[in-house]
């Protein structure tokens, strides 16, 4: 894959784009559609206590290029951002659900179908075209919903998955209950810290540095709260119940291009079991016919970091 030089492309756009809500399944989901009506489609998925802000920087990368129309779409997951909680359980099995319902409405909703071979695949012209990109626990996401849209009939427009430093259940840490602890108490410390304002803006000021400015108070005012870390604390829990099972019963193989980046620095905190993570994370995308390997010089958030390489890599499964 050919690697883009960090730090060129748009500028960072403002956060001035009006949200949608979308009613699926009885969940009401907050949504943002950049540049609708196109037949290629690009959905984002947020990693574990991201909403769709983690993908500010990313998105103008993907937009602002010319001869290459793609429609973005990023959303808040129940009970993070915007979304209000969901009356579901919060399980793996039940998001990658979601997803999948979430990307078939997005073909149906924000893709021009007219004049191309639509989803069916009998318009005569071009076809919708579907990238998923997921990020982290949306990296599990991701694999777990794709079957879903095979079964929907979908399967055949997905041009690739590009999976952004992403959970690999096999990996010993997802085995580890000490790593749940860990990273438990991490997520129990922010969620108090946002309760108080001056304490949420000091928590997050690395993060921040590193985002526009408008992304950056989004991610205080929505992301860092009480009610967005409590469902984040949920999604971990439920990484750690469905880990047994996704180990005996993986998700089924893509059949399409698979693209894995995977963060080449870590944490001083993620440092113990990064090497471990990092090599399962490579095995899978060996194993895979059409599967790719990257490491980058960034830490965890990637489209951040490296977003004009990710766009790049975004790209080149609809090429």
């Amino acid at each position: 894959m050919a690697q883009a030089t960090a730090g060129t492309g748009p500028a960072l756009r403002e956060r001035s784009l009006p949200s949608r809500r979308w009613e699926l399944d009885g969940e009401s989901l907050n949504v943002e559609v950049h540049d609708p009506g196109h037949h290629h489609l690009v959905v984002l998925e947020a990693g574990l206590g991201n909403c769709r802000t983690s993908w500010d920087v990313l998105v103008p990368h993907l937009l602002d290029r010319p001869g290459s129309a793609v429609t973005v779409v990023t959303y808040d997951r129940p009970g993070s951002g915007r979304s209000p909680a969901s009356h579901q359980a919060t399980t793996i099995k039940a998001m990658a659900h979601r997803l999948a319902t979430f990307v078939h409405h997005a073909v149906t909703d924000t893709v021009d179908t007219t004049g191309t071979a639509g989803v069916d695949g009998d318009g005569g012209g071009r076809a919708v075209r579907i990238v998923l990109v997921g990020h982290s626990l949306g990296g599990l996401l991701v694999r777990c919903a794709l079957p879903l849209l095979t079964q929907q009939g979908l399967g055949q427009h997905v041009a690739g998955i590009v999976l952004l430093d992403p959970t690999t259940e096999t990996a010993d840490a997802y085995a580890d209950p000490n790593y749940y602890r860990q990273f438990g108490r991490l997520l129990a410390l922010q969620q108090h810290l946002a309760r108080v304002a001056p304490l949420r803006r000091w928590a997050t000021t690395a993060r921040r540095r590193a985002l526009p400015a408008a992304t950056g108070e989004a991610m205080i005012a929505e992301d860092f709260t009480p009610a967005s870390l409590a469902q984040a604390r949920r999604e971990h829990l439920a990484l750690r119940d469905a880990v047994p099972s996704l180990r005996t019963a993986p998700p089924a193989p893509p059949t399409c291009p698979v693209i894995v980046l995977s963060a080449g620095h870590a944490t001083k905190a993620a440092a113990p079991f990064r090497a471990d993570v990092v090599a399962h994370q490579r095995a899978y995308a060996e194993s895979l016919p059409s599967g790719q390997f990257e490491s980058l010089p960034a830490g965890h958030f990637l489209h951040v970091e490296q977003a004009p390489t990710v766009a790049a890599a975004i790209r080149e499964l609809l090429a």
